[in-house]
């Protein structure tokens, strides 16, 4: 498992909910996650090589999801 440093948040928030989370891969911009509750969108990836902490800090929007299917399923 990789260790992340995930920030979640809502559009027009400065700051939301960050902390560590277990991945089996890094997530990739435009990829989404959900915490079984909210939908996200990764907006930003920065890789940490070389990081103890972890290897990677991710920054993810809340999106709605039937926004989200419209304009990316036809």
């Amino acid at each position: 498992m990789i260790k992340i440093y995930l920030h979640l948040y809502s559009k027009g928030e400065d700051h939301g909910d960050a902390g560590y989370y277990e991945f089996q891969t890094v997530p990739s911009q435009g990829e989404y996650l959900t915490d079984n509750k909210n939908l996200y969108k990764v907006e930003m990836v920065i890789h940490a090589p070389g990081n103890d902490s972890a290897a990677a800090e991710i920054f993810a929007v809340k999106v709605d999801l039937e926004e989200e299917l419209s304009e990316n399923i036809s």
